[in-house]
């Protein structure tokens, strides 16, 4: 609601309060998705995709310094639908921009963006089908990425074509 600073004033105060290392090793989950309200309320793109950007290292480090945390299966799945929502403000720049070196630079990114997800959600089910024992966590990851990954086929198959695939190299 508008309210990203009292969040994190209160992030710091959890973090120097508790003593519970479970809930302190939540808090970087916490900030990500603050990051991410903030990102869905700014009005300039750029600095939208920063926060989008900054959100997704944060799960990212979260999943690799905590791999077996309850909330390991959750952050994994929400880098995904991060790498979606930052090709989906990337599509809305490309619509906005003016200058046509701009707007084809946005589009390539967005193209990249959209492989980009797709490849993880992938990587991201094939990861998770191997953990063992399965959880009901990670089998509800597993599921909310099979459902994500053709949310992000269909939206990538909406885009001009162009093989994102080359603009990568």
């Amino acid at each position: 609601r508008g309210y990203h600073d009292l969040a994190e004033e209160h992030c710091d105060r959890l973090a120097k309060s508790t003593s519970s290392s479970d809930v302190r090793r939540s808090i970087p989950l916490v900030r990500a998705e603050v990051m991410v309200a903030q990102a869905e309320t700014e009005t300039d793109l750029k600095l939208a995709i920063a926060a989008i950007d900054k959100a997704g290292e944060m799960l990212g480090q979260f999943v690799k310094e905590n791999p077996s945390h309850s909330r390991a299966s959750e952050a994994r799945t929400s880098l995904g639908w991060l790498l979606k929502r930052k090709a989906q403000f990337l599509s809305a720049a490309s619509g906005i921009e003016r200058e046509p070196a701009e707007v084809a630079k946005f589009q390539a990114e967005t193209l990249k963006t959209y492989v980009a997800t797709e490849d993880f959600y992938r990587g991201c089910i094939k990861d998770l089908q191997a953990v063992t024992p399965q959880t009901p966590e990670i089998e509800n990851a597993v599921m909310e990425a099979r459902i994500d990954l053709p949310k992000a086929m269909m939206e990538h198959a909406r885009l001009p074509a162009v093989d994102a695939r080359e603009t990568a190299a």
